[in-house]
């Protein structure tokens, strides 16, 4: 809700000030600068391997009885109930990925439309606000890949601890 509140100012902000309206960004160019920076892609791609991994190797301890405390990948939804099948797994977390997507197109949406807010008001800055936004799509990027796959990469790390402790 904050995003859409944010991005309605700043559009609002193109729109209505008259004094940057000659030189206001095409949603088009907008579109490109956000669809091919690696920034947008980057912590979906991280989550999904981090997902996949700890999928595939929860894989032999089903097999084994062992259970998971992700309720999400559960068919009853508590921990430690009968896992789905992998087919089902799949599914699901290919079902995440536009969700996870869709919060960097956004964030990087508005903070380019920011960007190219503050290079016009203060085009002799240009150079320290492109900075200024490639840091912060960077830290938004890394932080959201941290969240969405930290436990993921724990859990994989885990799952194989124990396949190999548990079964050498």
């Amino acid at each position: 809700m904050k995003m859409r509140l944010v991005s309605i100012i700043l559009v609002f902000l193109f729109v209505a000030n008259p004094v940057f309206a000659q030189e206001k960004p095409t949603i088009g160019n907008i579109a490109r600068e956000v669809f091919t920076d690696p920034t947008t892609y980057a912590p979906t791609i991280v989550w999904f391997w981090s997902a996949q991994g700890d999928w595939d190797t929860s894989q032999p301890l089903f097999k084994r009885n062992h259970g998971e405390q992700n309720p999400t990948y559960m068919q009853s939804g508590f921990p430690f109930g009968t896992p789905m099948n992998y087919g089902d797994g799949n599914r699901l977390i290919r079902s995440m990925i536009p969700s996870t997507l869709g919060f960097t197109i956004g964030a990087n949406t508005i903070e380019r439309f920011g960007e190219h807010f503050l290079i016009r008001r203060y085009p002799n800055k240009k150079r320290t606000i492109k900075i200024a936004g490639w840091a912060s799509r960077i830290a938004i990027a890394s932080a959201q890949s941290y969240i969405l796959s930290a436990a993921h990469f724990r859990q994989w790390e885990e799952n194989n601890r124990l396949l190999h402790t548990l079964y050498p």
